[in-house]
């Protein structure tokens, strides 16, 4: 008896190890070198929220949408032929889907809220599926744009569309949804226009080595935002009871 239970706490206590969780996604979550910092993707604090043996790949790329991840970063296809069973892939674009086609960068294909973006991510969700590893999708997270006050998104469609799009496709295949925009938007907005200049690349001139002019970037995180962001992500499946919540502390 006492044996059995022994076994029992040791296998629980190894359960995680070897499981990986891999991000998929754009700029706002994908990883920085230190000639970027402050600028860091919420996907990089995410091992520091997981428990022991469990490894975090970040396959995210700064201006990828659902299309260019695969054909041209190249980068899906890596991931694919390395997730293994019982893995989770999390999922998250938006923010350069919604922008519109530019013959400047021929490269880039405008990716429709109700077209290729669902399309794609779908695509993305039966592949993974088909490794039999878990994905998970992540809503694009807010941009920090204030009017006369007040938070909005002026692109259209807008991210919260996006996120809809997204939430949609997660309800239609069964998979799990974490909605990052929902979460980012209620804690930008709570923060007010002046506080929420704490998450994002907002730099006085001289403020940082790396970016002597200063920044005013509305988009991307500093490394304080992005660990605030993270642990959204992470409260929130914990809240869900999502399966991945188990990979964190």
């Amino acid at each position: 008896m006492k044996k059995a239970l022994l076994l029992s706490i040791l296998f629980a206590a190894v359960g995680c190890f070897g499981t990986d969780i891999y991000l998929c996604g754009d700029s706002t979550i994908c990883h920085y070198s230190g000639k970027y910092a402050p600028k860091a993707g919420w996907g990089m604090k995410l091992k520091s929220f997981c428990v022991q043996g469990v490894e975090v790949i970040n396959l995210g790329a700064p201006g990828a949408t659902t299309q260019s991840i695969r054909m041209t970063h190249k980068l899906w296809d890596k991931l694919i032929n390395k997730v293994k069973p019982g893995d989770f892939v999390v999922i998250q674009f938006g923010h350069n889907d919604q922008k519109p086609n530019d013959p400047k960068k021929p490269n880039h294909v405008h990716c429709g809220v109700n077209d290729l973006y669902p399309a794609n991510l779908a695509a993305f969700i039966n592949e993974v599926k088909a490794k039999k590893a878990f994905p998970v999708l992540a809503t694009p997270i807010c941009r920090r744009i204030y009017k006369d006050g007040k938070f909005f998104d002026p692109t259209k469609p807008t991210l919260r569309e996006y996120s809809d799009a997204a939430m949609a496709i997660a309800k239609k295949e069964n998979i799990p949804v974490v909605d990052m925009n929902g979460l980012t938007t209620e804690m930008v907005v709570n923060a007010g226009e002046e506080g929420s200049k704490k998450f994002y690349m907002i730099l006085k001139p001289g403020e940082s080595p790396n970016y002597p002019k200063g920044s005013n970037d509305l988009t991307h995180l500093n490394t304080n935002g992005a660990e605030i962001f993270a642990s959204l992500f992470v409260e929130d499946a914990k809240k869900q009871k999502l399966p991945i919540a188990k990979l964190f502390k």
